[in-house]
């Protein structure tokens, strides 16, 4: 699920010369125990700009924000946060 930014925090365009997004989910799966919740997901955001993530109760919101902060461990995809991949990452870094 991927969605454009309505606004900027600033009220002027977001930075530029930066390669690609400052988070990116790619296919993302995961989910607790037997119950996956996220089926190939995919989000990108980008410093100095709003994003939003809205969906229904249960739809996975939060669980894609503990994927994209390592709280949660994703069975596929891949998480990049400034151009490193988080896997293998302590929450911490």
């Amino acid at each position: 699920m991927t969605a454009e930014p309505l606004a900027t925090a600033t009220g002027s365009e977001p930075p530029t010369g930066t390669d690609g997004p400052d988070l990116a989910a790619s296919g993302v799966d995961a989910g607790y125990a037997a119950a996956q919740i996220l089926h190939a997901v995919d989000l990108s955001a980008q410093a100095g700009r709003i994003t939003s993530l809205i969906g229904p109760n249960g739809s996975g919101k939060s669980t894609l924000l503990k994927v994209c902060t390592n709280l949660l461990d994703h069975q596929a995809g891949s998480v990049v946060v400034r151009g490193d991949d988080i896997a293998g990452l302590s929450t911490r870094q």
